[in-house]
């Protein structure tokens, strides 16, 4: 086991073999390369934390979108998935 703090959950003890691995980073957060996904205990998991292991106070929320229901087969007009993308809020200067 290996000990990671956590700016949202405190010291945890996690098993090294769970951390997810992005050997670029991600987008913005480039120096972080280890993460490790959390959920809350007893709660339907709709919304997890992925975790820095890198940055104690790096934690990003994700969601799959199939547990709202918008992204099920059924609810396709186009016969394929949605695109999903990230879009960068209008900054007031723009």
């Amino acid at each position: 086991m290996q000990l990671i703090n956590t700016a949202a959950f405190g010291e945890q003890a996690i098993d090294p073999d769970t951390l997810i691995h992005f050997p670029e980073g991600i987008v913005g957060f480039e120096d972080c390369t280890r993460f490790k996904l959390f959920h809350e205990e007893g709660g339907e998991g709709l919304v997890h934390w992925l975790q820095s292991a890198d940055r104690p106070e790096l934690s990003l929320s994700v969601a799959d979108p199939r547990a709202s229901g918008s992204a099920t087969p059924s609810n396709w007009t186009t016969g394929r998935p949605p695109c999903w993308r990230w879009t960068a809020p209008k900054m007031p200067w723009y």
